[in-house]
């Protein structure tokens, strides 16, 4: 779906949640099994969070707002 021409300026933003639990996968792991590398061009956050307790998710808004910011202005 993101490789669509109609997405072709759209930013991505992974929510890596449960960051809480020992067991959880780094939001550098859950890139790499995403292959996000492979979506060249693109702008692709994987913010770490914790949905239980907000932790992370303002920032991975403001990463998402911040490239969508700099992509009107390109």
């Amino acid at each position: 779906m993101f490789s669509a021409p109609e997405l072709s300026s759209a930013s991505l933003l992974i929510f890596a949640n449960k960051q809480d639990l020992k067991q959880a996968l780094p939001a550098e792991q859950i890139a790499r099994e995403l292959r996000i590398e492979a979506l060249k061009n693109r702008n692709c956050i994987v913010q770490p969070c914790c949905g239980a307790t907000g932790e992370g998710l303002y920032q991975g808004l403001g990463s998402l707002m911040r490239a969508m910011s700099q992509k009107s202005v390109s």
